[in-house]
């Protein structure tokens, strides 16, 4: 792009995730009825600008390097996974069924687009349509390891705590094709938003997948956890903590 003056000039922007300096986990502060409701701190995120050679200035250098070595570090955490299986049991639909009977209204009405992959530009006004019961998006995608790896949590504690808790999916830079294709062999109790081109992620402050983003009862944003759930004690230990009544 041509800037003023003859210079050239390019922007590199990178989403940043609640919980600053790289952790995995940032308790979100709480926005006014802002559901999507990121950090103010983190909204414009990061940015580089590059300019021309004699306008470059030394920090903006070094910057963009850091910047090029956390793409690199969230791709290899997004693709990479580990052996550790999660300790979760799956529910049969049976159980899911019987489980869920007899939810509020609103949940029955989640419940009964279980497993369906919706458009992404319903999602605010499902978020809206939740207000009264806490929260939980899993952020995830078909192509993601540790996304795949986490899943079973969401399936059994979605279960759990389905008459109380909304669940929800969204699924990032991910095609119809492969998202579906992997709920279907991997049900779960709720929907999820695709999220083709990631621009809804980006938009939650995401700094990559697997990404879960906790709200409370009053459409508040609590918690925001950047990575993997290895063990049920934690992802429930949060449920409990940060989706509320």
């Amino acid at each position: 792009m041509q800037a003023s003056g003859g210079r050239n000039e390019s922007e590199v922007r990178h989403a940043a995730g609640p919980g600053a300096k790289g952790a995995e986990r940032g308790e979100a502060p709480r926005s006014g009825g802002n559901l999507r409701g990121g950090p103010t701190n983190f909204d414009a995120v990061y940015r580089t600008r590059t300019l021309s050679n004699r306008a470059m200035k030394r920090p903006l250098i070094i910057l963009a390097a850091v910047a090029v070595a956390a793409a690199l570090v969230i791709g290899i955490l997004q693709t990479g996974g580990t052996d550790e299986a999660p300790d979760a049991t799956v529910p049969s639909s049976t159980a899911t069924d019987r489980a869920l009977a007899g939810a509020p209204p609103a949940l029955a009405a989640l419940h009964a687009d279980a497993n369906a992959l919706l458009p992404g530009d319903q999602l605010e006004a499902r978020l809206e349509s939740l207000r009264g019961h806490p929260v939980v998006v899993n952020v995830w995608g078909s192509w993601c390891t540790p996304c795949r790896e986490e899943f079973p949590l969401f399936q059994e504690a979605s279960v759990k705590y389905g008459k109380r808790v909304a669940f929800l999916g969204l699924a990032t830079q991910d095609s119809e094709e492969g998202a579906s294709a992997f709920l279907a062999d991997n049900p779960v109790s709720y929907p999820s938003y695709l999220d083709f081109d990631g621009a809804l992620a980006d938009e939650y402050g995401v700094l990559g997948a697997p990404a879960t983003i906790y709200y409370d009862a009053e459409g508040q944003r609590t918690y925001f956890h950047q990575g993997k759930y290895v063990t049920a004690e934690d992802f429930e230990a949060d449920i409990e903590r940060y989706a509320s009544d």
